[in-house]
């Protein structure tokens, strides 16, 4: 039986519990164990004061290496980009959820989303267009990226910081102390939230997060069980979400920048498509989306998205965020 390490939070349990249900398809049995991170105990500061979204892994991995756990399960997006501890690897990448981000709102402003589907043509996610009705209205997110983006819209919206597990925020929703909130789609998706309407952000224009609805299982390098976890990965998904992490990378920031990267595969799969940004508080952007062909060297990929971000004004991007 092997012991499988996750955070505490009610989408962090129903990731584990999702990958324990696969565990037996590959010949596997596993217990969940579950351990408070730093990023869990800091419920009330921005996660970019105090080292990023690696403080929701640090505890976990520590445990792994001293194999006090066999695995652990963990949401890709708050994973580091910057290289992991050298006994540890990612045993298997899941297949990705949607990767977008979702505004969520009080019942009360449910007016407001369906008359941007009524503006809609033909694609009913929510674009910046849509966002101006929301003038005078407050929205909330603890992250930087999606407060920049929005700001951008030159929407007239308030944005505020909000932190804390997904279970808390929609609390603090539902209780009126904003209007509208900010998350992934993957975990409206995962935890069946209903209850209040929401809208799927345009993600051209609301690039996600780099990694964003990715479930990954990390385990050591040593672990006997790896061939078997690899039965359970998804080589598309994994093959987009590395690139959009070595972006990042290449940008020199964290998962907790401004910074947004999305990489999408073709009906086809013949080729996939990168979008990505990055954001200065000032308003200044950097932008580039482009087409890549299905096989192309990955560093070849980066080095060409890093290119067309400086081709669009990616230096003084990085020169206002101190980078």
């Amino acid at each position: 039986m092997l012991s499988v390490a996750t955070r505490g939070s009610k989408l962090a349990l129903w990731q584990a519990r999702h990958v324990l249900s696969l565990l037996p398809r590959v010949g596997l049995q596993g217990k969940l164990q579950v351990i408070t991170t730093q990023g869990d105990r800091l419920t009330d500061a921005p996660l970019y004061d105090f080292g990023g979204k690696g403080l929701f892994a640090k505890e976990i991995e520590t445990a792994l290496c001293e194999r006090r756990v066999d695995l652990a399960v963990h949401s890709l997006k708050d994973m580091p980009v910057q290289t992991m501890h050298t006994e540890l690897t990612f045993a298997c990448v899941l297949k990705r959820a949607s990767a977008g981000d979702v505004l969520v709102c009080q019942p009360c402003h449910r007016r407001l989303l369906d008359e941007a589907d009524a503006d809609a043509a033909t694609d009913k996610t929510f674009t910046a267009t849509a966002l101006r009705r929301w003038r005078g209205l407050t929205i909330a997110t603890g992250s930087l990226r999606r407060r920049y983006l929005l700001e951008q819209a030159n929407a007239g919206v308030k944005v505020i910081a909000q932190r804390g597990n997904v279970d808390t925020r929609l609390k603090r929703l539902r209780q009126g102390e904003f209007d509208a909130l900010l998350l992934a789609h993957a975990a409206v998706q995962r935890l069946e939230l209903q209850d209040l309407p929401y809208r799927v952000l345009d993600p051209t224009w609301y690039v996600p997060s780099c990694a964003q609805g990715v479930i990954a299982v990390q385990s050591r390098i040593d672990c006997e069980h790896r061939a078997a976890l690899r039965q359970l990965d998804c080589g598309v998904t994994r093959q987009a979400v590395m690139l959009e992490r070595a972006v990042i990378k290449a940008l020199g920031g964290s998962c907790a920048l401004p910074f947004g990267c999305h990489v999408q595969h073709t009906a086809t799969r013949s080729s996939y498509v990168v979008n990505a940004v990055a954001l200065a508080p000032t308003g200044r952007q950097a932008r580039t989306a482009f087409s890549v062909a299905i096989g192309t060297d990955p560093e070849a990929v980066v080095a060409e998205t890093v290119q067309r971000l400086r081709d669009d004004g990616l230096r003084l991007v990085l020169q206002e965020l101190g980078l």
